[in-house]
């Protein structure tokens, strides 16, 4: 996770998504398996993100009930938002949720494209506020006009009903122009805002072993309980392959954060330069590790502080159809929530696999440990959360299926923080159960012709 991602989807959505320091996807989504081309998917439902598609166009939806000991409510029935002094903690309930999604895919040989509509609504009974939604969509494209040469741009909006603290590194970027809405079982404070997000790429292949990159990202968040944030990131790296697995990486970043109306402006100067490694181990042909190291220079507040940073990410293939993770990260990030860069350490691991071809089964945990500001500040704003989730989906068919998950989350400051947001507690637990009826419907699909270059 670059530092644009850190204060991301889905990160950003990657698209953004803006809260509790935003790096974020769940883990069970930032470690997507990554098949090999002789390891296909072997499940009933679904495709499994076959690469043999060269056009499609696929709708998704779920619907359900679940039940949850900290449902969200309204300001002034749950103590939470609106900055309460004295926040409490939100009853227990059940909810019905829906949720949809509309995606259309083009993968030629120079040109790609894609577009992507999603959107989640909840239905309290229990409670005033008897419903919230979310809501994102997003669009991509690429060209390559010679084999050396790559561009891309994408463009995302997002709306969220609620600030969210699922605070996990990506490992993984999501292709370019997808939208990934945040799991409501992760929501904070009732505090709603929307995400803007423009980023371009480029890269150009110098020879057989280096390659220069440059891209430039702006993402604009608009609260309703916070200044209005915005930030841009700009870089340039060049990436060199000593052999096969092991490069060099020499590069620069700079982001431009700004809080409200001026009045808290921080910078860092990502120092792009390091080792890349992304090697099969000897031992095992099934097991992957790949690392990256670098640093970066905060300003902020006239002071600039030095941090070292990088990422190690581990992948063990277990038999057919099971996969292992497991993922460190330690960096430096901005979230419009705090007014204020943080230090991190995070590590996730999960596992997911096929039981039959119809039975499936996913888990994930995490640990994200960190601190607002630096120096004195630092040392009275710590913060540590904790998450894991677990769940099985049993397939009807190839586009029915039903599936059960659990979800537990835990965050705690220290109880001396001053920087803590508005409507926060100094610490809160959160578990949630939830059945589903899950439907994927490709309305168009093509595959690509035998000659056709991936």
């Amino acid at each position: 996770m670059t530092s644009s991602r850190c204060h991301n989807v889905v990160k950003r959505l990657p698209i953004s998504f803006a809260m509790a320091i935003a790096v974020t996807l769940l883990a069970d989504a930032a470690f997507a398996q990554q098949t090999r081309p002789e390891r296909p998917y072997r499940g009933l439902f679904g495709n499994g993100g076959s690469s043999d598609v060269e056009q499609s166009l696929t709708a998704t939806g779920s619907f359900g009930a679940g039940y949850d000991t900290s449902v969200l409510a309204e300001a002034g029935e749950a103590g939470f938002g609106g900055g309460g002094s004295t926040p409490r903690p939100s009853e227990e309930g059940s909810y019905i949720l829906f949720s949809e999604g509309l995606s259309y895919l083009l993968s030629k040989k120079k040109v790609g494209f894609t577009a992507t509509q999603s959107a989640a609504l909840r239905m309290y009974p229990t409670i005033e506020q008897d419903s919230i939604a979310n809501y994102g969509g997003g669009i991509g494209a690429s060209w390559s006009p010679s084999t050396r040469t790559h561009l891309s741009a994408s463009q995302t909006l997002t709306h969220q009903p609620m600030n969210l603290f699922a605070l996990f590194p990506v490992f993984q970027t999501n292709p370019i122009g997808q939208v990934y809405l945040a799991d409501l079982d992760y929501g904070t404070v009732d505090a709603g805002y929307s995400t803007y997000y423009t980023g371009v790429s480029g890269s150009r292949r110098l020879s057989s072993r280096a390659t220069f990159t440059a891209d430039y990202s702006y993402e604009r968040s608009d609260y309703a309980l916070y200044p209005d944030y915005t930030s841009q990131m700009a870089g340039a790296r060049f990436t060199r392959s000593l052999k096969a697995g092991l490069g060099l990486r020499i590069g620069y970043n700079y982001t431009r954060t700004l809080y409200g109306s001026g009045n808290r402006l921080a910078g860092r100067h990502g120092l792009d330069t390091g080792v890349d490694y992304n090697k099969t181990l000897s031992f095992s042909r099934r097991t992957t590790l790949s690392f990256s190291t670098g640093g970066s220079a905060t300003k902020y507040q006239g002071d600039t502080h030095i941090t070292a940073i990088g990422s190690a990410n581990l992948i063990h293939e277990i038999g057919r159809t099971w996969q292992f993770n497991a993922g460190y990260k330690r960096d430096v990030g901005f979230e419009e929530a705090f007014s204020a860069p943080f230090s991190y350490d995070a590590a996730t691991v999960a596992l997911n696999g096929l039981i039959d071809r119809a039975w499936s089964f996913h888990s994930a945990a995490g640990a994200f440990i960190g601190a607002l500001g630096f120096g004195s500040t630092a040392s009275a704003n710590g913060f540590n959360t904790y998450y894991a989730n677990a769940g099985v989906s049993r397939a009807l068919n190839r586009h029915i299926s039903l599936g059960l998950d659990y979800s537990f989350y835990r965050y705690d400051y220290d109880k001396t923080a001053t920087l803590l947001p508005r409507g926060y507690q100094n610490d809160f637990n959160r578990n949630a159960v939830r059945a589903t009826l899950n439907a994927w419907l490709p309305l168009f699909e093509r595959g690509r012709r035998s000659n056709a270059a991936r």
